[in-house]
């Protein structure tokens, strides 16, 4: 195994933007992930994850967000479909990011929204396993470089595996395939039981925070309602995945009665009717990972 140390600069890692599902929704579908390894896979994570559980790495890629040297990565966390299909929304360019130099997406082949960046990072860690021709591994390394940021845990497989870890999470997120005129119900202010959150922090955090359960219970509690049904579907990819997003997101925005200055009323209805979806997503997500990992390492 190729453990290139990258010869990067070193980033803070103290603030989160709050742009997908929140700490506790990553770690959960990461912690439904790790305990749908196989052995071999869980293996592999072992090393490449240096111990640490991928519950710990689902939340880095936000993180880094925060950080102008990593906005060429802010694409990879969601994909604009508005009028069109997936397979057309994916063949856009990506939308400016930040100070990113945009001629980095083009120079290195990088992938330009969450449906190819998984493609692309299971194709790295595939290359990486089987010792094949690294063209997608040397595609990362070298904008990784260009960009001047830190190595998760200083190696380009714990970066690569805490990235795909991540993203897998955020394209089960209906909002994260969302809509052009409100960045993914970012612009939208809606009652929540009395107080004004923006719709993407409502499916990001407030559902699932709302729980007051750890993520390992909640993701325990997923396994049990779910764990015997075949609702991940493992025969399927981040396409199909994004488009079952897409599907989802005219209830998403079924809000039923405004408040007085005509702002959505969000409660009890609200959770009662999304609950399952809610649920559904944050444990597919991670059934769904997990089958990527125990293919990519698979033992030959």
């Amino acid at each position: 195994m190729r453990y290139f140390l990258l010869t990067m600069f070193a980033i803070a890692l103290n603030t989160q933007v709050a742009l997908a599902w929140g700490p506790n929704g990553h770690r959960i579908t990461a912690q439904v992930a790790q305990a749908n390894l196989d052995e071999n896979a869980a293996r592999w994570v072992e090393s490449i994850a240096k111990g640490e559980s991928m519950a710990l790495m689902a939340t880095w890629p936000d993180f880094i967000r925060s950080f102008p040297k990593c906005d060429c990565f802010k694409p990879w966390h969601f994909l604009t479909v508005d009028g069109r299909t997936v397979q057309e929304a994916r063949k856009l360019p990506p939308a400016p990011a930040g100070t990113c130099d945009m001629a980095i997406y083009e120079k290195h082949n990088l992938p330009t929204n969450v449906v190819d960046a998984i493609e692309f990072l299971t194709a790295v860690l595939r290359e990486d396993v089987i010792d094949t021709a690294p063209v997608n591994f040397e595609s990362l390394n070298w904008a990784i470089n260009d960009m001047q940021v830190a190595a998760y845990n200083g190696t380009l497989q714990a970066t690569t595996l805490a990235l795909l870890v991540h993203l897998v999470g955020d394209v089960h997120q209906p909002l994260h395939v969302g809509k052009a005129k409100d960045r993914g119900g970012n612009t939208i202010t809606v009652d929540w039981f009395g107080a004004p959150l923006k719709l993407h922090e409502v499916w990001d955090e407030a559902m699932i925070d709302g729980e007051k359960l750890s993520y390992t219970e909640y993701a325990a509690f997923l396994e049990q309602r779910f764990g015997k049904t075949d609702i991940a579907g493992f025969g399927e990819g981040p396409v199909t995945w994004a488009e079952e997003s897409v599907s989802y997101r005219a209830d998403v925005y079924r809000f039923g009665t405004n408040s007085a200055d005509n702002v959505p009323r969000l409660g009890y209805e609200y959770v009662a009717r999304q609950d399952e979806l809610l649920k559904q997503r944050l444990y597919q997500g991670g059934k769904r990972l997990a089958d990527i990992l125990n293919k990519v390492f698979a033992a030959p």
